[in-house]
């Protein structure tokens, strides 16, 4: 019996000794399973869900002196559903025009690349790789050269990387690509996460295709990235009385914020660090707030349509 009785105490010792074992090895595979996934994703994807995309836009004009150039407005752009061609599955991204949201062209992202394709030409082409290094070239192609599905010498564009440093929005930093093309040591700037300055999906400015920058991006609602660097040369043209009736906001000498002509829009208030301050609702089109008991600095003013954003300072 005691034989018996020890040979079960052993059986049972070697049993938990295996099994102690067996889960420190399973231990080991989710812990090393995190660092693996987190290598992964220390890349920030351009496409994600309702990502928004507002550019500034104008156009070459007789009326505009130097390097000003004619007001144009904004135009918005977002991710809308995927579908499938070839067998690859592509992002929708949306245009906002004539009161609804039409598909533009259609993305996908793979291996810190993203690629543009063309149903009505049934192609793909590179729209951004952020592999590349400084001295690396890249043949790229701008959507609207698409249009009629018919491709030039002209249409190709050979970018070369003049710099790769990193920045920081909103207390997140990005990867930064700044590219030569036709002796302009800086004609486009790509970051990680947001895309080109330009404005997606474009690579090319032209007095055909116009003037654009990226203004902001969204990203589930969340303010990503405002362009401080925006170029703000515009001439109105021929549009004195829509002028009368635009959205305007500032502060003055005592922090008092003004806000014209936004009767009943609702804004948001936003400090630099993308964090909500608060919400304003104008009850009339000559509104104003004290502003004076928020810390000193830069803050930011949207609408909840993203059609508005202004910049404020707090003296």
């Amino acid at each position: 019996m005691k034989k018996v009785l020890i040979s079960m105490l052993i059986l049972i010792a070697w049993t938990t000794s295996l099994l102690a074992q067996i889960t420190r090895e399973q231990a080991d595979v989710i812990v090393s399973e995190p660092i693996q996934n987190e290598e992964k994703s220390s890349y920030l994807p351009i496409i994600t869900p309702d990502k928004i995309w507002r550019l500034e836009h104008g156009w070459w004009c007789p009326e505009a002196e130097g390097t000003c150039n004619c007001y144009g407005g904004l135009s918005t752009r977002k991710i809308g559903n995927t579908k499938t061609f070839n067998g690859k599955v592509y992002y929708e991204l949306l245009y906002y025009l004539a009161n609804q949201w039409q598909v533009f062209t259609y993305l996908r992202e793979e291996n810190r690349k993203v690629f543009f394709y063309s149903e009505k030409c049934d192609v793909e082409y590179l729209l951004y790789d952020f592999n590349l290094n400084v001295g690396d070239e890249v043949i790229l192609i701008d959507p609207m050269e698409l249009w009629n599905c018919e491709l030039h010498e002209h249409s190709f564009i050979k970018y070369i990387v003049s710099e790769v440093d990193e920045i920081e929005y909103f207390q997140v930093k990005r990867k930064r690509l700044k590219f030569a093309y036709n002796g302009n040591i800086c004609y486009d700037i790509w970051v990680e996460g947001i895309g080109g300055m330009i404005g997606i999906p474009y690579h090319r400015v032209t007095p055909i295709t116009g003037v654009r920058q990226l203004k902001d991006c969204y990203e589930s609602d969340e303010l990503i990235f405002v362009n401080e660097d925006l170029f703000y040369c515009w001439v109105y043209v021929a549009i004195d009385d829509v002028q009368q009736d635009l959205i305007r906001i500032f502060t003055d000498e005592n922090n008092i914020l003004h806000i014209a002509n936004a009767k009943d829009t609702p804004l948001i208030m936003y400090d630099m660090q993308g964090r909500k301050i608060k919400s304003i609702f104008p009850e009339n089109d000559n509104y104003k707030i004290n502003v004076s008991y928020l810390p000193k600095g830069l803050y930011i003013v949207i609408d909840q349509t993203k059609s508005i954003t202004s910049k404020v300072i707090v003296k």
